[in-house]
């Protein structure tokens, strides 16, 4: 798929939805077609990787992030986590669903609103990328960017894949939209309903290294998080950790 046609068909799809014309996605399997000018753009990648999975293991710096997904239950934004990181002005990067931040536009204005947060994109829908064809996969990029903009974010080029499904073709496309797809180093296992948070506190301190990627949830996805949260972060600095975003793990990323 050439570069121009994806960026084509991506941005008329977001500025469907943001013009009204459609309140619907392409079908998960659906290829659509647009007519090629024979142009191709030959801008490098902006990014030093791919796919990120953590920062430079030389250097002290680790990044808690939060997934906000699209989930049927009440709440759909924990505020006591985000209180917490505000108290502490703690930087986090947010990876953000379209329909999530449609639905709890009170929480994304709050995340948009403090400086140390990044807000990333999580996919309109929140579907599994290796279900998707390479242009709806464009489209789930896109239109949660277009989404978070008209929302007043400054989304940063960032893409977690919904499930942490991460198929070739993702990252192929992603790359192509010059977008960095990021995943994880330490997961907290904050979804399953088994743990509890001493058992949160002990998988992150216990897998945390120089570098780290944390995922978390600051939906209710995300079970005990708050609770687990500032012993979580108590004992990081009792390591020697420093807290910053994933953006600021990629200016150090080349470091070894």
């Amino acid at each position: 798929m050439e570069r121009r046609r994806l960026l084509q068909l991506a941005g008329a799809i977001a500025l469907g939805r943001a013009i009204g014309l459609s309140a619907e996605q392409p079908a998960r399997g659906t290829s659509t077609s647009i007519p090629s000018d024979g142009a191709d753009s030959t801008r490098p990648y902006p990014f030093p990787v791919d796919i990120l999975y953590h920062g430079s293991r030389a250097r002290p710096e680790i990044a808690l992030t939060f997934d906000a997904c699209p989930r049927k239950e009440r709440p759909e934004f924990s505020t006591e986590i985000v209180n917490y990181l505000q108290q502490e002005h703690l930087p986090a990067t947010f990876f953000v669903s379209g329909l999530w931040a449609e639905h709890c536009q009170d929480g994304i204005k709050r995340l948009a609103e403090a400086p140390y947060f990044e807000i990333g994109l999580h996919g309109y829908h929140h579907w599994k990328s290796s279900e998707l064809t390479e242009q709806v996969i464009a489209s789930e990029i896109e239109s949660t960017r277009s989404t978070l903009v008209q929302l007043g974010c400054k989304p940063q080029p960032f893409f977690r894949p919904p499930y942490g499904d991460c198929p070739p073709k993702l990252i192929k496309v992603a790359k192509e939209l010059d977008v960095l797809t990021v995943m994880w180093d330490v997961v907290s296992g904050d979804p399953n309903p088994r743990n509890t948070a001493e058992r949160l506190e002990h998988r992150v301190l216990t897998l945390t290294r120089d570098g780290s990627i944390v995922i978390m949830h600051v939906n209710n996805g995300g079970i005990w998080t708050a609770q687990a949260l500032p012993a979580i972060v108590a004992g990081l600095r009792e390591q020697g950790f420093q807290f910053v975003s994933v953006g600021q793990l990629l200016k150090h990323l080349d470091k070894k």
